[in-house]
C-alpha cells in the first residue's frame, strides 16, 4: 500500500485568477485517516500502539465498526495522550461511545469529546478506555479522519 498511496512534496491547486488573468496557487490542507483495531473494546484501557495524531490535526470524524456483544451497554472513551506539555485526557475525542452498534461521531454529535474539532496544539497518541456500562465481549475497528490547521506558508 505504501508505495502507491505515500509520496513526500507539496500539494498545491489552481485557485481563481487575479486581475491580470493568471491564477492564483493556494495550499490545500489535505485529509487524511487512520483506523485501528481495538481487540477487546470492552476491556480498553491506554494507548494505541501507532496511532499518533500530529501537531495541527483537526478530526473530524471518527467511525466506529461494531463488533461487541452482550453486557448492558457498555461503551468506550477516545482520548488522547500528549506528548509534551498539555494535559493528557482520558475522553478528548469521544465520551461513552456505544460499542454494541456501529457508530458516526462528528462535530455536532452528543459523544464527542471537548477537544473534537479543535487543532492539536501538540503531537499526540490515540488512547482508548472503558466509559458507562457493563462489559461484553468482542473488539471494534475505529476510522479516525482529521485534517490539518495549515495557515498557508510553506515551511522551509
Amino acid at each position: 500500500m505504501g508505495k502507491r498511496s505515500t509520496f513526500t512534496g507539496l500539494i498545491r491547486v489552481q485557485g481563481v485568477g487575479d486581475r491580470a488573468g493568471r491564477r492564483q496557487t493556494t495550499p490545500v490542507p489535505l485529509s487524511a485517516a487512520k483506523k485501528v483495531a481495538v481487540a477487546d473494546a470492552s476491556q480498553a484501557a491506554g494507548t494505541i500502539e501507532g496511532l499518533a495524531l500530529p501537531q495541527g490535526a483537526i478530526v473530524t470524524r471518527i467511525s466506529m465498526i461494531e463488533g461487541v456483544t452482550g453486557g448492558t451497554a457498555p461503551t468506550i472513551n477516545i482520548g488522547l495522550n500528549f506528548k509534551g506539555s498539555e494535559t493528557d485526557d482520558p475522553d478528548a475525542l469521544a465520551v461513552n461511545l456505544p460499542v454494541t452498534a456501529n457508530q458516526v461521531v462528528d462535530v455536532a454529535a452528543a459523544t464527542a469529546g471537548a477537544l473534537f474539532g479543535t487543532a492539536l496544539l501538540e503531537d499526540a497518541d490515540l488512547t482508548v478506555g472503558t466509559g458507562t456500562g457493563t462489559s461484553g465481549t468482542g473488539g471494534v475497528d475505529l476510522i479516525v479522519e482529521y485534517t490539518f490547521d495549515d495557515d498557508g506558508n510553506i515551511q522551509p
